[in-house]
């Protein structure tokens, strides 16, 4: 029987970081992304600490849209990393609207 070779997974070893600033720079909390693309908290707590290096891929692309970046660049850093006005307005089209702190405006 002749096998058939896995193809090779993509290095994720910075995906913590990058979701991290993505998140930072969106100023949404995790609880609010994790509602805002049907995952739970802790699905992407364990993304952000490293702790789950494997998102199933639905995760991914879901995190990637309202995030308002590729799946490439989310997983291995290719491409531009999106500025925060971007992120933002990817997060308020994906249905994200900020609570405001007292004095915000």
């Amino acid at each position: 029987m002749t096998r058939i070779p896995s193809p090779a997974l993509p290095d994720l070893s910075d995906l913590p970081a990058r979701l991290e600033r993505l998140r930072a720079l969106g100023d949404i909390s995790a609880r609010a992304l994790s509602l805002l693309i049907g995952a739970s908290q802790n699905t992407v707590r364990r993304l952000e600490n490293g702790i789950s290096m494997t998102p199933r891929g639905d995760v991914l692309v879901a995190l990637a849209q309202a995030l308002g970046t590729s799946v490439e660049f989310l997983a291995n850093g290719g491409g531009e990393e999106p500025s925060a006005a971007h992120v933002r307005a990817a997060l308020a089209n994906a249905g994200y609207r900020p609570v405001l702190r007292p004095g915000e405006r």
